[in-house]
């Protein structure tokens, strides 16, 4: 993962930071209407709706700075670019997490995607 250490002092964005600082879990939730007419149809032929979705919104979140702002260690970083983890429903209707790092295609990013979860249900890694 390839990161910048960021001076806390000269961030411009740094009474954010300090707001956000003490929160055990800091997060941002964003909601919105979306047209995904083409989406639907794209993944009826060419694969996992929900992992295309998921695709689509991390490449989104990359393209904005502010999205990669991340507290490792007490020292805030800038990462270059960061993966998405989704939740998942077993069998059973228990929820899971999975993590699926950043890919730069779709196709990458679907495999990826489908190993990771794999691995969480089963513990098998991949191949």
């Amino acid at each position: 993962m390839k990161k910048t250490k960021i001076n806390i002092d000269t961030l411009e964005r740094k009474f954010a930071y300090n707001a956000f600082l003490n929160h055990d879990n800091p997060f941002t939730s964003i909601v919105c209407n979306m047209d995904i007419t083409n989406l639907v149809k794209h993944t009826k032929e060419n694969g996992n709706f929900y992992h295309s979705m998921c695709y689509l919104a991390m490449k989104a979140m990359n393209q904005v700075k502010n999205f990669g702002y991340r507290i490792i260690n007490d020292e805030l970083y800038l990462l270059e670019e960061y993966g998405i983890n989704p939740v998942g429903k077993d069998e059973n209707n228990e929820i899971y997490f999975y993590d699926i790092p950043y890919e730069n295609t779709l196709e990458e990013f679907l495999r990826k995607a489908e190993e990771s979860k794999n691995f969480v249900l089963t513990g098998n890694s991949p191949a």
